[in-house]
């Protein structure tokens, strides 16, 4: 077992869950919106989870940093989450959070390019 894909998978899953769940409570308001927003976003992430996962095993270098970006987006976004949570970025808001996310995101992706010869994750 490959750890970066399954790191990758992983936050894959997170991030469509975010975005769907997200997605979902926006147009659904009050608590139906909630309810329906968390199991539709559980659903479509272990949906894209599982995806990755298995695309990844064929996937071109291109693919991989894609997915390595949109995996990077979901843990950013959830660790500055905490942090605001936790107190230790209360001057961030949610506009901050949601760009601090992106520009965390293409910085592993940069880092990774930089960093890492093309190789398949395949395993």
């Amino acid at each position: 077992m490959n750890p970066r894909r399954l790191l990758v998978a992983l936050g894959s899953g997170t991030t469509t869950f975010l975005l769907v769940g997200a997605a979902i409570l926006s147009v659904i308001p009050d608590i139906p919106g909630g309810i329906i927003g968390v199991f539709g976003g559980l659903f479509a992430g272990v949906a894209a989870a599982v995806g990755v996962w298995v695309g990844l095993g064929r996937a071109s270098a291109v693919v991989e940093r894609v997915a390595l970006g949109y995996a990077a987006f979901g843990y950013a976004f959830l660790g500055i989450w905490f942090l605001r949570y936790g107190h230790f970025l209360d001057g961030v808001g949610f506009q901050g959070q949601f760009v601090g996310g992106v520009v965390l995101a293409v910085a592993v992706v940069v880092v990774d390019y930089f960093m890492t010869p093309p190789q398949s994750t395949a395993g």
